[in-house]
């Protein structure tokens, strides 16, 4: 099987155990340990084979996607981003400065503070408000620009 490596032993082993014994019968007693660890290596490789095998025998035989008729084809596992715990890498941008609901759609930073009159549309804040005469959503002429005060 493999190659069982031995020359690192413990400090008892290197300076003798201590209770008299010779060096003739450190290396007996080194020889008889590397065969023991053999005999238990070659064990343990022969169950982990077993093993395997039995986990081969019990698996059913893998069915292709060409094996299957038309009709039994598998559908292709959907899954979603979130569910998958996808990060991309960036880091967590607050809503003001990535255009959501709530930001201006000219300049992405400020909040919607104004409403186009007469279309209706809350879509800027008030410095883009006073450079803008069409509405930035529908392009409708803007009569007046209405700041708005939520409560």
């Amino acid at each position: 099987m493999g190659r069982l490596v031995v020359g690192a032993r413990s400090a008892p082993e290197r300076c003798g155990s201590g209770l008299g014994i010779g060096g003739g019968d450190e290396a007996a007693l080194a020889a008889a340990e590397e065969t023991k660890l053999a005999a238990v290596l070659e064990e343990s490789a022969r169950l982990e084979d077993e093993a395997r095998r039995a986990t081969e025998e019990q698996a059913p035989p893998a069915e292709s996607a060409d094996d299957l008729p038309p009709s039994e084809e598998r559908p292709a596992a959907a899954l979603s981003l979130a569910d998958a715990n996808f990060d991309t890498g960036r880091a967590a941008i607050p809503e003001s400065t990535m255009g959501g609901e709530t930001t201006c759609i000219v300049c992405f930073t400020r909040p919607k503070t104004h409403v186009a009159g007469p279309c209706g549309h809350q879509c800027v804040c008030g410095p883009c408000s006073d450079r803008l005469q069409l509405c930035p959503y529908c392009r409708e002429p803007v009569v007046m620009w209405i700041a708005t005060r939520i409560v």
